[in-house]
């Protein structure tokens, strides 16, 4: 990282502002948590706490990314929409809560936007780990030593990602600088589109694990705005220990388009 800039000095004028203002942004919703923004224009790197950018956590359904551009330009699957993976029969569940949409035929498109886990096991047997292992090594958007052997490994089996390895593998995607065909990374870029507003738009992606006693919640993404393109991962935390708070999975989406609004990017 070139520059490194603690949220305390984000604005010299309103440095105790500022600072608690993004304490609060957290506090507010009464979880723990960190963001990192990477400021295109300004080459600067914002965070509030310093040692969770490299602080490693299951890559989960993030890992989707990667494994749809390989397996994309390896042609073991395609982006076809009328190309369907056949479901298994098997009932399919989220912490016990039933998955209609994991529990059907699929598409790439489908699997990606409900994060398909079984589809994506299946792209992982297509692919296979020495191809994996070639391609990841140059990503460097995770871990290389992981349990592949354990299903759905992503999320189980050691794989792990941080703050900074996915906003820089965001920023490479973004660019269509990944050494993967342009087609399929505009694609998948394209894909990820969550908020098209007639200022901005952000394309993001999101997963949910629970490692180490903590349910940990992670969205990064791309803020583009008329001026300015902005990278950010926005991870909340809550003891395994404590009841869910029901909206704990939408409170990461709030806690960043607050902090947008208030550093004045939207």
């Amino acid at each position: 990282m070139k520059k490194i800039i603690i949220f305390l000095f984000v604005l010299i004028n309103f440095t105790g502002f500022s600072q608690s203002f993004v304490d609060f942004a957290f506090k507010s919703k009464d979880v723990d948590g960190s963001i990192l923004i990477y400021d295109e224009n300004k080459d600067t790197w914002l965070f509030n706490i310093e040692n969770d950018i490299k602080r490693n956590s299951p890559i989960g359904s993030l890992f989707n990314i990667p494994s749809a551009l390989i397996a994309l330009d390896l042609g073991v699957i395609t982006n076809d929409p009328g190309e369907f993976m056949y479901w298994d029969g098997v009932k399919r569940y989220y912490f016990g809560t039933p998955k209609f949409t994991w529990s059907c035929n699929t598409n790439l498109d489908e699997a990606l936007f409900y994060k398909n886990d079984w589809y994506f096991q299946n792209v992982s047997d297509l692919v296979r780990h020495k191809n994996y292992e070639f391609f990841l090594k140059d990503l460097d958007v995770t871990n290389l030593k992981y349990d592949r052997k354990e299903k759905y490994y992503w999320h189980f089996g050691g794989l792990f990602s941080n703050p900074e390895q996915q906003i820089n593998f965001f920023r490479k995607l973004q660019k269509q600088e990944l050494g993967f065909k342009k087609i399929n990374q505009k694609y998948l870029y394209d894909s990820l589109l969550t908020i098209n507003n007639p200022n901005y738009t952000i394309h993001g992606y999101e997963t949910f694990n629970v490692y180490k006693g903590e349910r940990i919640d992670w969205w990064v993404g791309v803020l583009k705005t008329k001026d300015n393109t902005y990278y950010f991962s926005t991870r909340i935390f809550e003891d395994i220990n404590k009841t869910k708070k029901a909206d704990f999975n939408n409170k990461k989406f709030e806690i960043t388009i607050e902090i947008f609004r208030m550093l004045g990017y939207i």
